[in-house]
């Protein structure tokens, strides 16, 4: 059985956490959901800690939701109806605005591996 490499191991400041461990990270360090989502498909290291994370914890896919913006993350191939390795891409998922803070989040992920998790919110004052 033909098996894809192992994932390369992510750097400092992202070597030795865990997904959601990462994700936090990632989430507090970007103002908007759009270019946290696009830092996880397109910067080189944070790409690279994104993939080994997924992969080694088995999710392939999330969404990204800030003030009603919700953008999905997930890996994706040029080649139609394959799955991908290491490609990733995202895309507005739904523009849906809330009337008050309290029932959308600043920033939450949720995460899909068999099922979809549920939403996890981001602290920004921890």
């Amino acid at each position: 059985m033909i098996t894809p490499p192992a994932p390369a191991v992510p750097t400092a400041p992202y070597a030795g956490l865990t997904l959601a461990d990462f994700l936090v990270k990632v989430l507090r360090a970007y103002p908007g959901a759009e270019s946290a989502a696009k830092a996880l498909c397109q910067d080189p290291e944070i790409n690279r800690a994104f993939h080994y994370y997924t992969i080694t914890e088995h999710f392939t896919s999330c969404f990204i939701m800030q003030r009603g913006l919700t953008y999905f993350v997930t890996r994706t191939s040029s080649i139609r109806g394959t799955a991908a390795y290491e490609l990733y891409s995202y895309e507005l998922w739904n523009n849906n605005p809330a009337g008050n803070t309290d029932e959308n989040p600043k920033v939450a992920y949720r995460l899909f591996s068999d099922k979809w998790h549920d939403w996890v919110t981001v602290p920004h004052n921890a």
